[in-house]
């Protein structure tokens, strides 16, 4: 069954749940060991490369792509591209001793593409931003759930921010975005203010369920030898079950999103590898 709609303005009922979000770590007791977040992105490997001339930099643009209907903007592709380069850096570093920024980003003796990694990563990333947009836009907190109106939303808070000095109010956290920080401060209140709403699918855990995860995993606080007492601990053990559980539910929607994207691998590497060699 559907649930109605909440509409609730996205701004202000990201940043109180972010405040929120705040005051819940500042005020839960000191841990360690909690459970760790599962991993998120690729499982490691390299991306192996079929026999295909390398165009040597050059491209006519991006191939065309769309996750979830919505076409993907040539800039926001680029930008995501450039954001992988360290992380691919440290990967073939690691995983095969080469550089591949070094390389020119061809492919590597290994027959490994480093440039086919990235735009996994880069494909992948924007398909995981889709996805918790539309978890939102199911839950309520915003109208616009398309990775195009990201810097619409990005401007109409730099905007109320703007107008809040005016009045001289003091702001909470920024006083002004741009795109590389605002779209993970939009996730991660998106994050908080679906899991603080009880009434959003799976965010309403029992006793017996917070229970059985705080058995699943090993919980420490400062000053208690041995497994923290759920009692000490239920605030932190009742987060990272929502945190879990959201988490798997934006894993789930990415990956419908990528089995029914139509995406062009050879296209989108020939393309990813003439922008970090540029």
């Amino acid at each position: 069954m559907t649930r109605p709609k909440r509409r609730a303005p996205l701004v202000g009922a990201l940043i109180a749940a972010v405040v929120a979000s705040a005051l819940l770590l500042a005020l839960s007791p000191a841990l360690t060991g909690t459970a760790p977040s599962a991993g998120r992105g690729s499982d490691g490997g390299g991306q192996r490369a079929e026999s295909r001339p390398e165009r040597n930099g050059e491209s006519d643009g991006a191939p065309a792509l769309s996750l979830g209907g919505e076409p993907i903007d040539e800039t926001a592709l680029i930008r995501e591209i450039r954001a992988q380069q360290g992380a691919a850096s440290a990967h073939f570093l690691k995983t095969s001793g080469v550089n591949p920024a070094k390389n020119g980003w061809r492919v590597l003796d290994t027959g490994d593409d480093p440039a086919g990694w990235i735009a996994q990563e880069a494909v992948s990333s924007l398909a995981r931003r889709k996805a918790a947009l539309s978890i939102a836009q199911d839950a309520g907190l915003m109208d616009d759930a398309s990775l195009a109106g990201t810097a619409a939303r990005m401007d109409a808070r730099n905007r109320e921010l703007a107008e809040a000095r005016g009045r001289g109010e003091v702001a909470v956290g920024k006083t002004s975005y741009d795109i590389d920080s605002w779209i993970p401060y939009e996730l991660a209140a998106i994050e908080a203010a679906y899991e603080q709403d009880p009434s959003n699918p799976g965010m309403d855990p029992t006793d017996r369920e917070i229970e059985a995860y705080w058995e699943a995993h090993d919980w420490t606080v400062e000053g208690h030898e041995g497994k923290a007492p759920l009692s000490s601990v239920r605030a932190n053990v009742r987060a990272a079950l929502l945190r879990e559980r959201y988490r798997d539910l934006v894993d789930a929607r990415t990956q419908s999103l990528l089995d029914a994207a139509n995406i062009p691998w050879d296209a989108l590497a020939d393309f990813a590898r003439a922008q970090l060699a540029g």
